[in-house]
């Protein structure tokens, strides 16, 4: 038993039993059967091993009813797989049957678990490789106690509350300042506006610079140390800038303080992720977003009684205090939550404690090597998402539009109220719970409106949730902003009571806060990259806070806050209203996208996936060649080469199977087919034909290759390694092989195994396979078009002999770009057509005409099948009895170089049943007919009886002889009535 297979079930094991619908004491009855060497494993109760096999396996979990007596009766009926690995070959078979019962929970709970390696239930995977693969099985970080998402329930949220109290203490910081901006401008006798609003907004051009280098600094050096020193730089430029000898270092410390308080802000939320899985993480996230929520409204409230009691330094100093407070619980509790990052950590502490550098080390060094383009990346990706998609763009407009209003009426709080309505720094600071309450409101009830809208826009829909459902809660909203912007304007200009302005306040941030949800849950819905997406309306946002309140105060002094306001209204009655109820009722999905991304959805509309493939060098790699194997492949193409230039007076034949689709019965002709070359190499150049690819007019099985199985898995994987191990398995014997190719990347994996190949009737006149062609190493025919003709064959032979450059595959799986020096080993292949069959003497003559017109060798080959047989198997042997004397009598004699024949073990032709592969005769072809090999042993000796006859009337000619007649050859071991001397 293998220790490193038995993790794979552990493995399987504690993913099944920690999910929530099974409960504790669960009891597991399982049936493993692995038929190798005749041997059975069975096993009761949890599964401590199973057979030495690389085996995906899917575990099916069938759940019994609760009191149920009759143990085995459970509520379905069990389901079992079998499943074949792709190391089996022709002579050994094993498969492994995974039944599993499992008593639950009265609701009948089933699951199911799959372990696969490229998703299609096969291997892609060397045998070189698979002990790196198992040995990542082996670090089960799902279940590791390392990871954070294992933690103990009180540690969770003890990270949690730390960093949702970093989250907390920097938003405030934004903002508390506001009340005592007169009181900072008669201290450092600031008389500008802007500059004086500057030292409040500056903090946000730091939020909106910090996320974008501070999110991929920890993928380098995880999330908690970026905390503890963005938090330190936070602490130590707020205490600094109590401290700011002028308003010029005020504004730089107040930026680079801004700098360290994003940090929370960016990267709290993938702290959270890393704790919590998605079906707990909702509570989490609450608790986290309570800060940017509330800490701008709760900052100036209690900045303004700070600044009236114990001087507006103290504002800096106590966030410097609550922010030191953070640090010390952060730096003695915060632990690192980055799953990379641990992986990493531990795996380097193994390293200097053994000397030995595990393979999950190295992959996950490989994920992030490059930093500096992993810094690139995530700087530049929003602002082409800005450039990129213009719905991206003015949504996010939007929200930066609503985001800088609010800043804006921030900034003339400090003013309106001392000044208008005589209210002290302190009672000032409480005006700013205004918008803080209507914060709160929309985030309770506009959530719960706008997830009303979505689920009954969705259950409309038939179910099929779409991303613009998030909008009428957005419509709403956007006409609340401009009422809330009209009611503050005016009644501050009218100067009515106090809380009329306050409750303008607060409809403009019920209503900000409700544009903010949906926009945010839009995007999300709709991006790819939905970080980068949100990113770019923070970039935005945080820009467009810092620059409202700078020519904020120069607008009202011209316009008043009323027609002030009204112009702001207006602007957001038309960005805001008219775009939203386009974009519900006119924007499909691929409009939401960047161009880039919407090109990727265009271009893979129809593909339905994409499975990763195994690269020829790895394949070869594993089944490589033999001394022996290359031996016979290129003795096979040399032997073929001499008769195809006239240098030896052998007929070649390919003859085999129409396709393979037994490995084992296609091997079985190989060894009968071995034998009798041997008696006959002195006559035939005999060529096993191996047919793996099948073309098809409409559909239907299309070769080995593709659908191994041949159920419609297409496990392409599997396919490539059994056709590479067959035809290794006949190179080793001694038989030489020949390969039609169809696909243009799999003689990438087979053509050093192939002594000669062919172009169908249907890839002839394409320009890639006479590329292809003029790249093969081995001879090459290309056969008529189907309708008989032979101009397009003879213009594939004149293309292919001449050197190309196009773009393939190479041996390690990459696009590449191929330069070849072209193919003189080409040659023309008549197969009949629509018209008729071309294989008798006159078409010959005219075939060998038109290669004389184009310069080539005047050799063919003729297919016995095909069209030259009308679609009848046992035509075949007519026309190779006309191929005879054409060969050994005739002016086409030194034209015929060779002869293509269909045939198998069995005669005729089978359909591949509804039970499966497992229903098929033995030894008989599931495409075309051929003929047995009882008929192709006759075939091959009229064959070299017309071969022993071109030679006796090639001796007779050049003695001045008459020749021999067609009708007097009969006999393979002499001439009837005629001497060979």
């Amino acid at each position: 038993m293998s220790s490193t297979c038995s993790s794979i079930i552990d493995y399987l094991q504690r993913e099944f039993f920690s999910r929530d619908s099974i409960p504790s004491g669960a009891k597991l009855t399982s049936r493993l059967e692995c038929q190798e060497n005749k041997r059975t494993y069975k096993a009761t109760g949890l599964i401590a091993s199973i057979p030495p096999a690389w085996i995906p396996f899917t575990i099916s979990c069938q759940a019994s009813a609760p009191g149920n007596t009759m143990e085995n009766e459970p509520l379905e009926k069990p389901r079992m797989l079998q499943v074949e690995p792709v190391e089996a070959s022709a002579a050994s078979s094993r498969e492994t049957i995974v039944e599993i019962d499992v008593e639950a929970n009265d609701k009948g709970a089933k699951d199911e678990i799959i372990l696969n390696t490229d998703g299609e239930g096969e291997s892609a995977i060397p045998e070189d490789k698979k002990l790196e693969v198992l040995e990542r099985l082996n670090h089960d970080w799902q279940h590791d106690p390392d990871n954070p998402r294992n933690w103990k329930f009180w540690k969770k949220w003890t990270m949690c509350g730390i960093v949702a109290f970093y989250t907390f203490v920097s938003p405030i910081s934004s903002s508390m300042m506001a009340p005592a901006l007169p009181r900072i401008a008669e201290h450092y006798g600031v008389s500008g506006p802007t500059i004086l609003n500057m030292t409040l907004t500056i903090f946000l051009l730091g939020y909106a610079v910090g996320p974008l280098f501070l999110s991929p600094i920890t993928e380098l050096v995880g999330r908690k140390w970026v905390l503890h020193l963005s938090n330190i730089e936070f602490l130590a430029f707020n205490l600094a800038c109590a401290f700011a000898p002028n308003v010029g270092t005020l504004i730089a410390f107040r930026f680079l303080a801004g700098l360290g308080g994003s940090a929370p802000v960016s990267i709290g939320a993938g702290v959270i992720g890393d704790l919590f899985a998605e079906r707990d993480r909702a509570t989490a996230m609450a608790v986290y977003t309570l800060g940017p929520l509330l800490g701008p409204a709760v900052g100036p409230a209690i900045g303004g009684f700070v600044a009236e009691t114990i001087g507006f330094k103290w504002i800096f100093i106590l966030i410097a205090i609550a922010s030191g407070v953070g640090a010390v619980f952060g730096i003695l509790f915060l632990q690192e939550t980055y799953a990379p990052y641990i992986q990493i950590q531990r795996a380097r502490r193994q390293f200097k404690k053994t000397g030995e550098k595990t393979l999950e080390h190295d992959i996950l060094l490989d994920q992030r090597k490059d930093f500096a383009q992993l810094m690139w990346i995530n700087m530049t990706r929003p602002f082409a998402l800005l450039l990129g998609s213009f719905i991206c763009f003015i949504l996010s407009l939007y929200m930066g539009l609503t985001y800088g209003y609010y800043y804006l009426m921030n900034s003339t709080f400090p003013e309106l109220f001392p000044e208008t309505y005589g209210f002290s720094t302190g009672l000032a600071g409480l005006a700013y719970l205004g918008p803080g309450v209507g914060f709160c409101l929309s985030a309770v009830y506009g959530a719960y409106i706008g997830d009303g809208i979505y689920q009954k826009l969705t259950a409309r829909n038939g179910g099929v949730p779409k991303p613009e459902y998030r909008i009428p809660p957005l419509v709403i909203a956007s006409c609340l902003v401009p009422v809330g912007l009209f009611w503050y304007g005016w009644s501050a200009q009218a100067k009515i009571h106090w809380i009329m302005p306050i409750i303008g306040a607060g409809i403009f941030g019920f209503a900000m806060m409700g544009t903010f949800l949906p926009i945010q849950l839009y995007l999300v819905d709709s991006f790819r990259y939905s970080a980068s997406a949100m990113a770019a309306a923070t970039v935005i946002r945080s820009v467009m806070g810092f620059a409202f309140p700078l020519f904020g105060q120069q607008m009202f002094d011209a316009l008043k806050p009323g027609p002030g306001y009204s112009m702001l209204a207006g602007l957001a009655i038309v960005i805001g209203i008219p775009f939203p109820v386009w974009i519900y009722y006119y924007v499909s999905t691929e409009m939401m996208l960047p161009l880039k991304e919407a090109v990727a959805r265009i271009e893979n509309r129809r593909v339905k996936r994409i499975r990763p493939l195994i690269p020829p060098q790895i394949l070869q790699e594993d089944l490589p060649l033999t001394l022996s194997a290359i031996e016979t492949v290129l003795d096979g193409r040399r032997a073929t080469e001499e008769i195809l230039h006239g240098n030896n007076d052998r007929l070649v034949v390919v003859v085999g199977p129409c396709s393979v689709n037994n490995v084992e019965a296609a091997l079985e002709y190989a060894h009968k087919l071995k034998a009798y070359a041997d008696t006959a190499k002195g006559d035939l150049h005999i060529i096993m034909r191996v047919y793996f690819e099948k073309p098809r007019t409409t559909v239907g099985w299309k070769g080995l290759i593709n659908d191994p199985d041949m159920n419609g898995t297409f496990h392409i994987n599997k396919g490539l390694r059994l056709a590479r191990q067959l035809l290794l398995d006949i190179a080793k014997i001694g038989l030489p092989a020949g390969c039609e190719f169809l696909d243009t990347i799999t003689p990438q994996y087979t053509a050093d195994l192939v002594s000669w190949g062919a172009i169908g009737a249907r890839t002839t006149e394409s320009q890639v396979h006479r590329e292809l062609t003029s790249a093969l190493s081995m001879p090459t025919g290309f056969k008529n078009s189907t309708d008989g003709s032979v101009g397009i064959a003879v213009d594939a032979c004149r293309a292919a002999r001449e050197g190309h450059v196009f773009l393939s595959v190479g041996k390690e799986g990459l696009s590449s770009i191929v330069e070849t020096e072209g193919n003189s080993d080409v040659h023309i292949i008549l197969r009949g057509g629509s018209k008729g069959p071309n294989y008798e003497a006159e078409y010959v003559r005219d075939c060998a005409e038109k290669l004389k017109k184009a310069g080539l060798p005047q050799k063919i080959m003729i297919d016995c099948s095909h069209g030259n047989s009308q679609k009848q198997h046992q035509r075949q042997t007519i026309v190779a009895e006309d191929i005879t004397t054409q060969v050994s009598y005739g002016d086409t004699s030194d034209k015929i170089m060779g002869v293509m024949i269909e045939s198998n073990l069995l005669e005729g032709r089978q359909d591949i049943p509804s039970s499966g592969p497992s229903g098929l005769k033995y030894g008989q072809s599931v495409t075309d007919a051929c003929i047995s090999w009882e008929q192709t042993i006759g075939v091959l000796d009229r064959l070299r009886e017309g071969v022993r006859g071109r030679r006796e009337n090639v001796r007779r000619r050049a003695r001045g002889l008459e020749e021999i007649k067609p009708e007097e050859v009969n006999g393979v071991n002499g001439l009837n009535g005629h001497a060979e001397a």
